[in-house]
Parts: C-alpha cells; structure tokens; sequence
C-alpha cells in the first residue's frame, strides 16, 4: 500500500514489419545474403535501405541511449533468455527451453580448414578454456578442454578445437601444454571456484607462460548452457563437425551422459562476450595478465587488412 508498481522494458513496442527484421536476422546471422554480402555489415545496410519500414511501430524506452536497432544487435549477441530478462524484465523459465539442432551451424563448411579460419579473420583472439575434473574412477567426470577464436569485428565464436577424457593431474597440465602449443591462446580461462581454484595454482608453476585468467562463476551452471544454446541458435557460436561429443552434449541435453564440454565452452563465450564489448585498446589493457613469477606471453591481435590468404581466389 502506498507504492505503484511500474514494469520498464527496453522495448515498449516491437516493429510492424516482423518480416523484414527476420529476413534481417538471417543476413546479420550469415544465414542469407544481402546483395553479395552477409552478416553485421550486410545486416546494417539492409537496415539503412529500408529503415522507414523496418522501424515503423516501433517505441523504446531510452531512445537516446539505445536506439530500437541497438536493442535488435543486443538481442543476437546476448541470446533471447538473457534479453529478455536483462533487457525486457520478463525472464522465462529456462528449464523448457530446448535448442534446435537445424540450426547449428559447423564452420568447417564455410573455412576449408584451421589455418585458413584463422587468416580470414582480420581481427582475433585465440580463447582457451577447461572444466577440469581429477579422475580417480572410470566412472570419474570428465576433464574438457575447448578452444574457441573470436572475431573480434564480427562477434562470431569459432569453436576450434575439443579436447575431453578422464586425466590425472599430470595429464591435465600436459594436455593444456598441447593445446596452447596447437592454438597459442592469448587467454587460457579456468574457474576458480572453491575446489577448482588448485588449477591456477598448478599452472603458474607451468615451464610455458600460458596467460591465465581465472573466472568466477556465480550463476548456475545450467543458466550458463543454456544462454549459450541461445548463441549457437543464432550463429554468434560456430561449432567444429570434428567433434561429435559436443554435438551429442547439446543434443541429448539435459540428460546427456556428459555436460563438462558444453559447460568449458559456455564459460568461454561468457568471458569472450564481455572482451569483445570493449573497445580495442581496452580489451589489449585488459588482457595483460600478470601471474606470480615470469609474465604471460603478450597479446596478440594478428591484422590482415586487405592481403589475401594464399588459396583465397575471390
């Protein structure tokens, strides 16, 4: 009593035309092309050719800080469930959410391999992230190593590299030696929670310098898969046709045998999702991670411009 309730959403009223910004969603989302080109470019200009019909309807709340095309970008990039409760005050329930397997998208189809993904991309960072688990049993947990390259102007995260088995600690160090040697990460990221928190240790005794970044994760583990379900739906996460575990983690999702691949790569794009919100010279800043004795390697942002990949004819 003596209170009013008022419920605030970024966006008050949704476009007229649902057609054009799911014919937009497809384009930003390399689904579709708009003219000969595809994704956030692409997607922009569709947008700028028929802006009067795409906004016709339309009404937010702070137009003046997030325009109804930056809430649109939003929503791709944070996935549908976080949107609407971060951004919409309407939170659903996550536990009947289920993803759709057609829309998975497997980047090999479009890279004809590692080498030429990674000098596609002008801009990048090469992500590594492990849910570690000691095995002491063959009924043990999995321990689950992912490696993911960002590009960083596009936002897309390509899933590169999966790396899981029952190890011991010495396998463990081992297997993230080989990795980074692989993929030369410029960010390694483990969780540091309780009981997980021995890894860091572990590794700053490590003869390579592997730049390290411990993460705490405070929100459950199931709301993390899940927003990433939202990400792959909308092709901001590319998976690798190489590796049917994670397929079959997602499919058979919440009753997969295993859920420690899905849950290293969730934790991943999380942290990568918040690097690439920086600007450049931010992100290089925030990335130089000091740990206890020698420095992790320095970052590297490789810059292509405009050369041409040796087997790139277009």
């Amino acid at each position: 009593p003596g209170y009013e309730k008022h419920l605030y959403s970024s966006i008050i009223k949704p476009a007229d035309r649902n057609d054009l910004w799911d014919q937009w969603n497809r384009i930003f989302c390399s689904r579709e092309k708009y003219g000969e080109e595809t994704g956030p470019f692409a997607a922009e200009q569709m947008f700028k050719d028929k802006r009067d019909d795409m906004l016709k309807g339309t009404q937010v709340l702070w137009p003046a800080k997030e325009s109804y095309y930056d809430l649109m970008v939003m929503k791709i990039q944070k996935g549908d469930l976080s949107f609407e409760a971060e951004k919409q005050n309407n939170p659903r329930d996550m536990s009947s959410y289920t993803i759709d397997l057609k829309l998975i998208v497997c980047w090999e189809n479009k890279f004809h391999d590692f080498e030429y993904l990674k000098h596609s991309i002008k801009e990048r960072l090469m992500l590594g992230g492990i849910d570690p688990s000691v095995a002491k049993t063959d009924k043990s947990d999995l321990s689950a190593i992912v490696s993911v390259c960002l590009d960083l102007a596009s936002g897309v995260f390509y899933v590169v590299g999966v790396d899981a088995g029952r190890w011991d600690l010495k396998t463990i160090k081992e297997k993230i030696l080989i990795n980074n040697e692989i993929f030369k990460y410029d960010q390694f990221i483990y969780e540091d929670n309780g009981a997980q928190e021995w890894l860091g240790q572990m590794m700053k005794d490590c003869p390579l310098n592997i730049p390290l970044k411990g993460v705490t994760n405070l929100s459950p583990k199931d709301n993390r898969i899940l927003r990433l379900f939202t990400l792959i739906q909308n092709a901001r996460v590319w998976l690798t046709s190489k590796s049917q575990s994670l397929y079959d983690e997602i499919a058979y999702y919440p009753h997969a045998k295993h859920m420690d691949i899905i849950d290293a790569l969730a934790t991943v794009v999380e942290v990568g999702n918040k690097l690439k919100n920086r600007d450049l010279a931010k992100m290089i800043e925030a990335l130089k991670v000091t740990i206890d004795g020698p420095k992790a390697a320095p970052l590297r942002i490789e810059m292509y411009g405009n050369k041409r990949f040796p087997d790139d004819k277009n």
